[in-house]
């Protein structure tokens, strides 16, 4: 099934109610009023016969415009002749509204002579047809509203959503800073990751300048510490390992003397 645009549907019903159903129903109209009297009943009669009487009126009225018009007198100023045919058109334009009248009320009647049957047929199938639009464009306001509906919902709960990822990022990032910047846990890593402390010393929302200099100092210190030690490690090592050395080499060079002298008697191979 091919899908039809709301606009499509809406054009279509505004061009049968506008144009083709007058139309049609001036046509029925005037078959309704040319058709005999005889063939419809009193009640149908009763209906009809007030647009009927209208109609023989303006008929009249419209017929002798014409023949004035049709009667040329020059003595007359063309102004004049542009009036009657104004008149005329206007009349013209009257007699069709009432066809038009005539022919929706014997359609919704109930009065459908035989002779009529083309012209009620017509106008039977652009009823239905406007129905039928009537339907598909209810249809589709509701198909809207229900979208609309959705997307709102779907927003709102975005919304909610997003509100509450913010409102925990928040409470996580006031967590986080609080247990950072807590002091057992800035002074243990201003001991244990001097670098680290020292900055977070720094940063810290609410110590004041001398408790920042205050620790700033101790993880100074135990930074210094570490180095101090680390160097004092290396040059004790490698003073044991000189000595190891010097100790090894005298040894074996008094041994070496005291072998040659006879002192000691080195050993068989």
């Amino acid at each position: 099934m091919n899908f039809v645009p709301l606009a499509a549907f809406r054009k279509e019903k505004v061009e049968i109610t506008t144009t083709t159903l007058p139309d049609a129903y001036a046509v029925f109209g005037k078959k309704i009023y040319e058709t005999s009297e005889r063939l419809f009943s009193p009640d149908q009669r009763v209906v009809i016969q007030p647009l009927s009487k209208q109609l023989d009126a303006l008929l009249a009225t419209f017929a002798q415009q014409t023949n004035t018009r049709q009667t040329v007198d020059p003595s007359k100023p063309a102004s004049e002749w542009a009036d009657g045919n104004t008149m005329a058109k206007a009349t013209e334009s009257q007699i069709r509204k009432k066809y038009s009248q005539l022919g929706k009320l014997a359609f919704n009647e109930g009065i459908h002579p035989a002779d009529c049957e083309d012209e009620c047929l017509t106008v039977r199938a652009l009823t239905n047809r406007l129905a039928e639009l009537d339907r598909q464009i209810a249809k589709h306001q509701m198909r809207r509203s229900a979208q609309t509906k959705r997307r709102a919902d779907s927003q709102n709960v975005l919304g909610k959503v997003t509100a509450q990822s913010v409102e925990l990022s928040e409470k996580a990032v006031d967590v986080g800073s609080a247990f950072i910047f807590s002091s057992p846990v800035i002074c243990t890593l201003a001991v244990l990751f001097p670098p680290l402390g020292l900055f977070l010393i720094w940063k810290h929302p609410t110590w004041g300048k001398f408790s920042k200099i205050r620790w700033a100092s101790l993880s100074a210190a135990c930074l210094l510490s570490l180095l101090m030690i680390g160097t004092t490690k290396k040059i004790v090592g490698n003073a044991i390992h000189l000595a190891d050395f010097t100790v090894r080499s005298a040894g074996s060079a008094l041994y070496d003397i005291a072998a040659d002298n006879g002192i000691i008697v080195r050993p068989e191979d």
